[in-house]
């Protein structure tokens, strides 16, 4: 009984450090993030590992290629805004193994392949975005986080094939997506925001078209992209099924993923590939990059590369 009990209480103490890191939703701001029925859905997951005495297994579907609009971002190579995240991650395992000794693993799941050719990014900007990603993590020695893409299941095969095979079996059509943003308050936040993301940045292809017209079309395009994201997501939960289920996206309390915030914004909704850093000689901070060149920043390079913007 005291065994159990032990195992309960490391259980919690990780709770509540997640908890510190929960991405909600705006409405939900006011509740408590740390009571326990808010991880309901993990903590079978959690104590399933400790019980047995493995590491616990995060999975993280995240880190699927730069924006290509270029008022948020600097190009198509990871920079400080991706380091420090993952330093974030890594630190986040650290802060684990100080409260149980097996420690924790996150698997960086990269959906980059899974619908870049939805938001106008080529295989090759993901090929080089994926790679700057595992070179951050040989650099900076971050031994808590691994990679996993498309490419890893399905070997040498066509990347639109590899998608469509996707879809096909783990998909849901797009008329029940639809129906759900209709009636379910988390889905429509979700499409949301998600369809503003992809409205901004498909604006600046569009010049011929009206601002209604692309808004018209990118809801469609967002559709398909949750379409293939959900898609994704359960694939990953087919291949890692015991792992704790995180998101870059904002999660509302008592969701099956756990929303964590990678890095400090004034929107919950930005990430690293959609936004650069803006070191205001106190802390980083993720905003556009026009936002960032407004106030009057600096661009700021590391081995000829950008890193981020400094005031």
């Amino acid at each position: 009984m005291t065994f159990y009990s032990n195992q309960t209480r490391i259980a919690e103490a990780i709770m509540q450090l997640l908890a510190r890191h929960h991405r909600g939703l705006a409405s939900e701001s006011g509740q408590q993030a740390a009571a326990l029925h808010c991880f309901k859905p993990h903590w079978d997951r959690i104590l399933r590992a400790l019980q047995v005495g493995q590491p616990i297994q995060f999975v993280l579907p995240a880190f699927p290629a730069k924006s290509p609009n270029l008022d948020k971002t600097a190009g198509v190579l990871p920079d400080l805004g991706e380091r420090l995240a993952l330093r974030f991650l890594d630190q986040l395992c650290q802060k684990i193994s100080a409260l149980y000794s097996p420690g924790a693993q996150i698997l960086i799941c990269s959906d980059g392949r899974v619908f870049n050719d939805l938001v106008n990014v080529t295989d090759k900007a993901v090929d080089a975005y994926a790679e700057g990603i595992r070179c951050i993590l040989r650099e900076d020695l971050l031994v808590s986080l691994t990679t996993f893409a498309l490419d890893d299941y399905f070997g040498a095969i066509p990347y639109a094939v590899m998608r469509e095979k996707l879809v096909k079996d783990y998909g849901e059509t797009l008329p029940l997506i639809k129906e759900r943003v209709k009636t379910d308050g988390a889905a429509k936040a979700l499409f949301n925001g998600i369809h503003r993301f992809i409205y901004e940045d498909q604006l600046v292809s569009y010049h011929a078209m009206s601002k209604n017209q692309v808004k018209n079309l990118t809801k469609e395009i967002a559709y398909s992209v949750i379409q293939r994201s959900n898609a994704w997501s359960r694939f990953v939960e087919k291949c890692f099924p015991d792992a704790v289920r995180l998101s870059i996206h904002p999660q509302p309390f008592g969701s099956e993923k756990l929303g964590i915030m990678l890095l400090k914004s004034k929107d919950v909704w930005a990430t690293p590939w959609h936004r650069v850093v803006l070191y205001d000689g106190r802390e980083h901070l993720l905003v556009r990059k026009k936002e960032a060149e407004t106030l009057g920043a600096k661009p700021v390079f590391v081995h000829d590369q950008f890193s981020h913007y400094a005031l």
